[in-house]
């Protein structure tokens, strides 16, 4: 691997030759920047995995990996823990149905619910390094809501203390769920949420 980059970074090729040399080399050229600063100044070094994206650092390599990886050779497909924690880190609610379905987002009727969740996962995955493996576990085997409240137990935050009290509230907050509106009529009006009252008088104004 590193006699190849060696090999790569002697070449003396002209900027305008680059597409006739990877005709020429079978493959594109690897980047001669940082993926992740564009810096060119220090040593650089490969992706192990598909040699094509370098790096000047290991805290840059880990900070592009979540973009990189949709160019990268994985070993498996891409699924929809891969873009859930991109929007994580970018903290962009995901705007893709199956990301938000699978991640339990459809579960809450509102808006201001769905946010407060994600506030959640953004706080684990970008503040306290909750891995993108333990989500994809946590995903696939339907124990979303039980890992969230083991890992918020393991965090010495009252702010999120507070959170993991509010989603332990939530009773059919799972992957997969959505919200049924049928329920609504079952739950006394004094005991809704603000947001959830005035959206109520709308409704049944409407109906």
């Amino acid at each position: 691997m590193a006699d190849r980059a060696n090999q790569n970074q002697t070449l003396d090729i002209p900027e305008g030759d680059n597409a006739q040399a990877s005709q020429l080399i079978g493959t594109q050229l690897p980047s001669r920047s940082c993926a992740q600063c564009r810096n060119s100044m220090d040593p650089l070094t490969p992706c192990s995995k598909c040699d094509m994206a370098s790096y000047c650092s290991k805290m840059c390599q880990k900070l592009h990996w979540l973009e990189h990886k949709y160019s990268c050779r994985l070993g498996r497909p891409l699924d929809e823990a891969d873009d859930f924690v991109l929007a994580c880190q970018r903290e962009e609610f995901p705007t893709d149905e199956l990301v938000a379905n699978a991640f339990g987002f459809m579960y809450f009727a509102s808006a201001a619910g769905r946010k407060r969740i994600f506030n959640i996962y953004c706080q684990l995955l970008n503040i306290y390094e909750v891995t993108e493996d333990e989500f994809r576990e946590a995903w696939r085997r339907n124990k979303l809501k039980e890992f969230l409240l083991f890992r918020g137990s393991q965090i010495p935050s009252s702010a999120l203390q507070r959170e993991m009290g509010w989603l332990q509230q939530q009773d059919g907050f799972a992957a997969g769920a959505v919200h049924d509106s049928s329920q609504d009529r079952k739950i006394s009006f004094d005991q809704w949420e603000p947001r959830e009252k005035a959206e109520a008088y709308i409704f049944f104004y409407q109906i």
